[in-house]
């Protein structure tokens, strides 16, 4: 729901950096880590998902943050276990409330004078999405992700483990939401600009929420935060959208219909690899052209419930199966649990079901190496996508590296599959169900201080 692009950012690392083991200038630890704040290395981390291609290559801005908390470690070089999110000293506030990013909080009772609602940890804070025109008249909406404090097992968003040695990460758990503003509802729109704010996640909201020129026919919602008071947290890049920055304290609107899509996973510095050629076959060939129909497809949905997200049966239920093999032509049931391009004004545009990708008239030309995918779609506009075929196949390689000042440099990735919601438009807009595939770098700094 990188819906659409997640602004590209600065790489500030070389791209050279990804040597695996040990670093040869290991410096000995003077204690025990506390815990670990990781930021992102805008150059080296995306997210794509979805086949349609709207929600590829979303950057993630450099530095965008979270922290973890120590649980165990073997010493001040061994290894350590650790979970969160949290809070630790120097951080910005980004635990907020899910209905109104401006409200600061660390419980959820503390989003009662809000209206109620979750308090989660803001990952990448809010900016505009340029939805496809083709399907909904070119509305923007305003996306951005979040980590809950815990999942619905109760246990931590983060778990994972670091080699204190060679830098070597398991991210065994990393939950990680999506979410858009109203994404069928009556108040999606592009996020509104903080303006005027002199540095960036300072902390001092020194500049003003306001409503940017978008371009017909995009429109922007107004936000709660109105003419309040901003810091500004994250730049815009999207040509046209957008000429100033976004904040979360200019809060979107967390609208009913906005259902939050998972795009975390388990990540590790370990090398990741997809096929198609055991995953469930393509469903349907569509009106807006697919050459991969009867193929097989990276991800379908566990048959009993039609939501559930899967490569294989492995990942379904016992005695359920992945694939969802309907009549390429049957309507959608009341709840979208259907394979099927539903018309409107002579257009494809709800569709729930196995599929490849939206390429027109010729295959995706498919980047090994960059992990991205560009082909011809509807209209003769480019599109992102995703390799077609039986023999199609997702890669890429992990690092990790010590440095010299005892901080870490490590790549990490995931490919998994994402399920469909029950919404028929969300799905199509951004191809659901559909492959998950995200590279992210990151610099790991050890914290010796206390934790919030």
């Amino acid at each position: 729901m990188t819906l659409a692009q997640w602004v590209t950012a600065l790489a500030v690392i070389s791209a050279s950096v990804a040597c695996t083991g040990d670093d040869a200038q290991n410096a000995p630890r003077p204690q025990t880590p506390i815990g670990f704040r990781f930021e992102a290395i805008g150059g080296r981390s995306f997210a794509s998902f979805g086949w349609a291609g709207t929600q590829h290559n979303i950057g993630v801005p450099d530095g965008t943050p979270f922290s973890v908390k120590v649980v165990n470690c073997q010493g001040s070089d061994g290894p350590c276990l650790f979970e969160g999110p949290v809070q630790l000293p120097g951080d910005l506030q980004r635990q907020r409330c899910l209905n109104r990013l401006s409200q600061t909080c660390t419980q959820d009772s503390d989003c009662s004078v809000v209206g109620g609602g979750s308090c989660v940890f803001i990952y990448d804070p809010p900016t505009t999405e340029p939805l496809p025109s083709q399907l909904v008249g070119g509305i923007g909406a305003c996306g951005w992700s979040y980590i809950p404090a815990t999942g619905p097992d109760g246990k931590p968003a983060i778990i994972g483990s670091i080699d204190q040695t060679s830098g070597e990460v398991t991210l065994q758990r990393l939950l990680v939401n999506l979410s858009l503003n109203g994404a069928g509802g009556a108040t999606h729109g592009g996020c509104e600009v903080c303006v005027g704010d002199d540095k960036a996640n300072d902390g001092k909201k020194n500049g003003t929420c306001k409503k940017p020129n978008l371009a017909a026919p995009n429109v922007t919602e107004t936000s709660v935060d109105d003419g309040k008071p901003c810091d500004l947290n994250r730049e815009s890049t999207i040509p046209g959208l957008n000429a100033a920055g976004y904040s979360m304290d200019c809060s979107p609107t967390l609208d009913a219909n906005s259902f939050p899509t998972p795009i975390g996973g388990a990540f590790s510095t370990a090398d990741v690899e997809m096929s198609a050629s055991d995953g469930p076959a393509c469903t349907f060939t569509s009106a807006l052209g697919n050459p991969n129909g009867n193929a097989s497809c990276f991800c379908g949905v566990c048959n009993k419930d039609g939501l559930t997200g899967c490569h294989t049966s492995a990942d379904c239920t016992p005695g359920d199966t992945c694939g969802l093999p309907l009549p390429a032509t049957c309507m959608p049931d009341t709840d979208g649990k259907c394979t099927k391009d539903v018309t409107i004004n002579a257009l494809a545009v709800g569709v729930v079901g196995t599929r490849s990708n939206d390429c027109v008239g010729g295959a995706c030309n498919w980047n090994d190496e960059t992990g991205i995918g560009t082909c011809m779609g509807v209209g003769g506009f480019p599109i992102n996508c995703y390799p077609g075929g039986t023999n199609a196949t997702i890669r890429a390689k992990g690092s990790h590296v010590r440095q010299a000042d005892g901080t870490f440099i490590v790549d990490t990735a995931n490919a998994a599959c994402d399920g469909a919601t029950p919404n028929v438009q969300v799905n199509r807009q951004i191809g659901l169900p559909g492959l998950i595939f995200q590279k992210r770098g990151f610099r790991i700094l050890p914290q010796f201080g206390g934790a919030k």
